[in-house]
C-alpha cells in the first residue's frame, strides 16, 4: 500500500509540475539615450520585460528588428548570457 501512495505522489507531481511554457512579456522602455542620429546611428535603450514562468531561464542571445510606424529603423543582437528568475521583473540594457 505503501508503494502505491508513492507511485501517485511521483505521478501527481509530474502532471503539476508540467505547463506550457509562456512567453516573455514586454512592460516598457526606459533610459533612452540618442546618439549620433545622421551618419552612424546609434540608440540606447532599457528593456524591461517579465518573466511569467514558474522557473528560471538564461537567455543567452536575442537578434530583433526595430520598426517605427512600420518603418524598418535596424536591428540588434543581444549576446550577453543573463539569468531571469522565476516570476519576476529584469531589465534588458539595449545598445
Amino acid at each position: 500500500m505503501k508503494v502505491f501512495y508513492q507511485l501517485f505522489l511521483v505521478i501527481g507531481l509530474f502532471l503539476t509540475s508540467c505547463g506550457k511554457i509562456q512567453s516573455l512579456v514586454y512592460k516598457k522602455v526606459d533610459g533612452v539615450d540618442l546618439g549620433q542620429l545622421f551618419s552612424n546611428s546609434t540608440i540606447r535603450l532599457n528593456l524591461l520585460c517579465y518573466n511569467p514562468n514558474r522557473w528560471g531561464v538564461t537567455l543567452k542571445k536575442a537578434d530583433c528588428k526595430i520598426f517605427v510606424d512600420s518603418v524598418y529603423i535596424g536591428q540588434f543582437v543581444f549576446d550577453s548570457s543573463i539569468h531571469i528568475s522565476a516570476l519576476k521583473d529584469f531589465m534588458l540594457h539595449i545598445s
